[in-house]
């Protein structure tokens, strides 16, 4: 049997676009709505699904993130995105586990 890959991917809500895109450093590589930002984000979810990788969503809180990406040594944008996500479903499954 082939083992499941399972990863995280960084998640965002609707109420917390407009302060999210206040604070990444790269903003301006992230969809200027929303609603573009989540088609973007269900198709590649979508598309990793149809590989057989498990995703599950990370939701980052736009308040804490900097403080965690301070405690990380980490900038407030892709790569502090996805590290974020990683940790977390880390954290997840060693959860899990027990």
């Amino acid at each position: 049997m082939k083992p499941v890959r399972i990863i995280g991917m960084a998640w965002f809500r609707r109420e917390d676009w407009p302060r999210v895109r206040d604070i990444m450093e790269d903003a301006d590589a992230l969809p200027a709505t929303y609603e573009k930002w989540l088609y973007r984000a269900e198709k590649g979810e979508k598309l990793m699904g149809k590989s057989g990788v498990v995703v599950k969503r990370a939701y980052i809180d736009p308040e804490t993130f900097p403080d965690w990406c301070a405690a990380h040594s980490l900038n407030i944008d892709a790569q502090g995105r996805t590290r974020f996500a990683a940790d977390w479903v880390r954290k997840e499954e060693r959860l899990a586990e027990d």
